[in-house]
């Protein structure tokens, strides 16, 4: 079954969930966040297709940190050198929680798993950071990372110096460092590099018109569409949107896929990615968080936009853009 839509139709959608969605005020401001209240009704959406044309709404170019969205490149680069889906979920996944044996239960767990909440950083992000190569090189590391965002995007991204402090002074408060050897989270490189790495990531700085790059480049199988240079083996572009539908929205994650039809990932600084296999890519960012720590205003205009098309990542039909 065949789904046509118009180009025209995408735009108009973009541009009424900008509008019906603009005053929404709810939530807080991640504390990490350089935004403000003088900034709370800074609000984006872009869409970029797979045959890289784009779509701009209000503050598209403004820039806010990634948070847990960092995970995606850092999963691609680690998919790409494993070359198994199989061994990330060894590497990084929850089926090793630890080198002998799983203690899930145990006292130490339970104040890792807390650590982590307390400091707001992704376990399983700075595990697959840890497995990353090559090892014993933060560096060399880091700028590995860094040059498939800056591949997926097709351009450098910026970063914020004060959302990374802060981020480091969570997980110094927060003893992740201690908590992860008490509990014997097992890493594959040393961990305060581990930590500091997530941690920069983290606070790399995109637009939602950058967003939108980096998803149209993983529907585009592994090509950007905006520059058409390959950033990464397309085979693993499944994968990442497989990864994203099962975890992407964190607690919103079940109702959202049922509810707005697209995989997900959403960061603490008011970004929300969704990515449609094929077709294309919806980024919105907006700095205030509802409870699941996932951009209210962002997260409700993506959904509009996919029940004004009346598309679905999950049906059958194969969507074309006119």
């Amino acid at each position: 079954m065949e789904r046509n839509i118009k180009f025209s139709d995408i735009e108009a959608a973009v541009s009424a969930a900008y509008e019906n969605n603009r005053n929404i005020t709810d939530g807080e401001i991640d504390p990490r966040s350089d935004a403000s209240k003088d900034t709370l009704d800074t609000f984006g959406i872009s869409v970029v297709l797979a045959d890289g044309r784009v779509i701009a709404k209000g503050d598209a170019d403004t820039q806010v940190p990634v948070g847990d969205i960092a995970e995606i490149p850092v999963h691609i680069q680690l998919l790409g050198q494993l070359g198994s889906t199989d061994e990330l979920v060894k590497k990084c996944g929850k089926m090793q929680c630890a080198e002998n044996g799983c203690k899930c239960h145990t006292p130490e767990r339970k104040a890792f798993k807390k650590a982590m909440r307390q400091a707001g950083i992704s376990a399983h992000g700075i595990r697959a950071v840890s497995a990353v190569e090559p090892s014993d090189d933060p560096e060399g590391k880091y700028d590995i990372l860094i040059n498939t965002i800056s591949e997926m995007i097709g351009g450098d991204p910026s970063f914020s110096d004060s959302f990374y402090k802060k981020q480091t002074a969570a997980n110094s408060a927060a003893n992740v460092e201690n908590a992860i050897a008490a509990a014997e989270y097992y890493l594959y490189d040393n961990a305060p590099v581990a930590i500091d790495i997530y941690s920069r990531l983290m606070a790399v700085q995109l637009s939602s018109t950058q967003l939108a790059t980096m998803g149209a480049t993983i529907a585009a199988d592994g090509v950007n569409p905006v520059t058409n240079s390959e950033a990464f083996d397309g085979k693993i572009s499944a994968h990442i949107i497989g990864m994203m539908a099962a975890k992407g929205m964190k607690k919103m994650t079940m109702p959202w896929n049922v509810q707005a039809g697209i995989p997900a990932a959403a960061g603490n600084g008011g970004a929300v990615l969704g990515v449609i296999p094929g077709v294309m890519a919806i980024a919105a960012t907006s700095p205030a968080l509802n409870g699941a720590g996932v951009s209210a205003r962002a997260a409700k205009a993506i959904s509009d936009i996919m029940k004004q098309l009346d598309i679905n990542a999950f049906g059958s039909a194969c969507i074309n853009v006119e």
